[in-house]
């Protein structure tokens, strides 16, 4: 998921996308150049985070908690006309299926991982796939053993028996030895990923992204690879159908997928590629951009939400009210375990309903499983993600040393 990698570093062109404020966001400038209107020119370098897009991926994860938490207590509006229209045609959508935010999660991987690749154009491909495998599959085992452990301790037959549609897919079976590899080193189908039901989103993550130095062959061409990626998705699109598949059926199956949402990814490298958005500096422009990406969210098509994906990256990057709240203290914290709290948030979800089924009614259960997804994701990124990224930074520097000049 993109969420996984937002070391959002601006420091190439494409990086240019009107980033200004206060906060950690600070744009030195260390090239020629100066302010235009709030608006830093391509020329200038920063290595700096930028916190907006944490807190936009910190909201997506909020998105997903929200959506499953729905799921496990049955709770649903009653569907009269009005109601249905309110929910299915308008941005509310996305809190019944938390689908969208994962594809938004997609495109904002491929434009932070790709304006990484920008800044270090010489990362050969194996460099780049043994960092990306650390960064990812060390969180991912992490999340599976604490899947095994709780299963372990609280897994309560009777929870299946009588609550079954409330387990959102997650403690069907036992674990055994082959299971827990195939969630470990993402090597699965929709039956096999039962011990963590979210990793379906890392398999084709992983998969992707780390042939994504590729792009860089289209750096001087962001339009054709983003055709290109048009060709792939709908290809794929004919094999797997669209909107609805995650991971399919079958293990053979399951690449198909990747393909199909390799767009996503190639969506956000293509923005990353393409350079500094200038057409955003009216306030009516922002305006009309935010009103398409809620038209875009509206939809229950994932084309929709790549290119709503692509508003929403431009206009957190903007000067205003909305990068204003984005850079609050609340929403970067949010962002920054939002990792941790989208690979938690299931498992912990789960161990709440086997351990208080028959204490507590389901919809408190589900508030206190998702008040404790917080609580673990937090203690989950400084004891598993940050060593996490520390590892796979050390990776990289001895290949390079390795390599060679």
């Amino acid at each position: 998921m993109g969420l996984s990698d937002l070391t959002h570093r601006a420091d190439h062109p494409g990086a240019g996308h009107c980033v200004h404020g206060s906060g950690s966001a600070r744009l030195p400038l260390s090239m020629s150049g100066t302010d235009t209107e709030g608006c830093r020119p391509a020329s200038l370098v920063s290595t700096t985070r930028l916190p907006e897009l944490d807190s936009v991926r910190g909201i997506a994860a909020l998105v997903v908690l929200c959506s499953h938490v729905l799921k496990m207590t049955g709770w649903a509006l009653p569907r009269s006309h009005f109601v249905s229209v309110l929910v299915e045609r308008t941005p509310l959508q996305i809190f019944e299926d938390g689908r969208a935010p994962v594809l938004f999660f997609f495109v904002l991987s491929g434009y932070v991982l790709t304006l990484s690749l920008l800044r270090s154009p010489r990362t050969s491909l194996l460099q780049f796939a043994l960092q990306r495998t650390v960064r990812l599959l060390l969180p991912v085992a992490a999340s599976v053993l604490l899947s095994v452990g709780l299963y372990a301790i609280l897994f309560d037959p009777v929870v299946l028996e009588t609550l079954r549609p409330h387990t959102l897919y997650t403690w069907w079976a036992p674990p055994t030895p082959v299971n827990v590899l195939e969630h470990v080193f993402l090597f699965g189908a929709d039956p096999d990923l039962r011990l963590n039901v979210v990793l379906w989103s890392l398999v084709h993550e992983w998969r992707i992204s780390v042939l994504l130095p590729l792009v860089l062959i289209f750096r001087h061409h962001p339009l054709r690879l983003l055709l290109i990626g048009i060709a792939t998705h709908g290809a794929a699109a004919f094999l797997v159908g669209q909107d609805t598949v995650q991971l399919g059926p079958t293990l053979p199956f399951s690449p198909f997928v990747s393909l199909y949402f390799s767009l996503a990814l190639l969506t956000g490298a293509s923005l990353a590629l393409a350079g500094p958005v200038t057409w955003l500096m009216e306030p009516w422009d922002r305006r009309l951009a935010a009103l398409a990406a809620l038209a875009l969210f509206s939809l229950e098509s994932d084309m929709a939400v790549f290119v709503g994906s692509v508003f929403l990256i431009m206009l957190a990057q903007q000067p205003g009210r909305f990068r204003t709240v984005l850079t609050s203290r609340l929403l970067t914290w949010i962002g920054k375990i939002s990792f941790s709290l989208y690979l938690v948030h299931t498992v912990i979800l789960q161990a709440a309903l086997h351990a208080l089924h028959d204490k507590l009614p389901l919809s408190v259960i589900a508030a206190t499983g998702a008040l404790l997804s917080f609580l673990v994701a937090a203690l989950f990124y400084r004891g598993v993600e940050l060593p996490a990224q520390t590892l796979a930074r050390q990776v990289g520097r001895r290949f390079r040393v390795a390599a060679g000049p």
